[in-house]
């Protein structure tokens, strides 16, 4: 499930074999249906949320959790309809919105957040994201969201795994990391 696509009013379900699954978001058709224009309504609330955000600049908290709370009642939507486990592709940027998502979903979820040297990330970012043309401006915004993310190395939290990546893991072998890390 990729949560920008929940923002983006897009089906959230990339395929399993993507090479690069946040930028083929683009590809996914539109939703449309039952459900689709209130989220369209709120999405347009959001957006004074988003600017300041992205600047890495003080933004609304409520619209925020509202946000979250939307996306985790979908998030069981559709994990209700379909079954089985689940990975969410997203960012939650601090533990009140982990709580909000943890109301909604349940106390089983597990939150995986990566931390990576910042230079070894703008090198892994700058090769997934190279083909825009304003990749120093998208990396510039990576690292303001990074900011007001609250979670450090160290932060301990119920149902958080902090997972510390370097430069030369292949992405098989961090995944092979948070599953060691999350297995009972």
């Amino acid at each position: 499930y990729e949560g920008d696509c929940f923002g983006s009013l897009k089906n959230p379900f990339n395929r399993i074999d993507s090479e690069n699954p946040t930028m083929d978001q683009i590809k996914m058709k539109n939703l449309k249906g039952k459900g689709s224009s209130e989220r369209a309504a709120f999405m347009k609330q959001c957006q004074d949320m988003w600017g300041p955000l992205m600047a890495g600049q003080e933004y609304d908290q409520g619209v925020m959790s509202e946000y979250f709370r939307m996306m985790g009642q979908d998030i069981a939507t559709q994990k209700k309809r379909i079954g089985g486990n689940w990975a969410v592709a997203t960012v939650v940027f601090n533990r009140a919105d982990r709580d909000v998502l943890r109301q909604t979903l349940g106390e089983e979820l597990t939150f995986v957040h990566l931390i990576m040297d910042s230079e070894e990330k703008r090198k892994r970012l700058e090769k997934r994201h190279s083909e825009g043309a304003n990749t120093d401006t998208f990396l510039d915004i990576m690292e303001n969201i990074e900011k007001l993310i609250d979670i450090k190395e160290d932060t301990e939290e119920p149902g958080l795994v902090v997972v510390k990546v370097s430069g030369e893991m292949s992405r098989v072998e961090i995944v092979e990391e948070i599953l060691r890390r999350t297995e009972p």
